[in-house]
């Protein structure tokens, strides 16, 4: 599921005027995503959330509907301006970067992943996580 995609159109356009989205902006876009977390988990689905909630507390608040792995992508500004560079078509522009690294609060329980690592790798290690704690919750329900 990617949080992007919930933005209203507002926002986008926000955005795509350099202009960088507040937590009040971000609120209402939280809560829809919430009500989509809650839905799919409702009915059994596994979910996976792509969502740039940049503060605790909206990060808090985007994963509330769900237990889960979080995983933190960690990349020098250059590999991640140029990443964001090579992007077309999406509303943010790479101009927004740094605003979003500045507002960044690392998450505690977090895994960071480097993201000059390949697909391949990063993909291992993040289901490797979330493996191990599907395994930690069945065994905690099977006592």
């Amino acid at each position: 599921m990617d949080a992007d995609d919930y933005h209203t159109p507002e926002k986008k356009a926000k955005m795509h005027a350099g202009i960088p989205l507040t937590d009040e902006d971000r609120w209402p876009w939280l809560d829809k995503l919430n009500a989509e977390l809650r839905a799919d988990v409702g009915k059994g689905k596994p979910v996976i959330l792509a969502c740039s909630a940049l503060s605790n507390v909206t990060a808090t608040g985007s994963s509330s509907a769900c237990q889960g792995a979080l995983d933190l992508p960690e990349g020098s500004f250059e590999l991640l301006s140029s990443r964001l560079g090579h992007r077309t078509g999406h509303f943010m522009p790479a101009s927004l970067l740094q605003s979003q690294l500045d507002q960044l609060e690392e998450p505690k329980d977090a895994i960071v992943l480097d993201v000059s690592k390949t697909e391949e790798e990063l993909w291992l290690i993040s289901n490797g996580r979330y493996m191990s704690a599907v395994f930690k919750a069945f065994v905690a329900t099977a006592r």
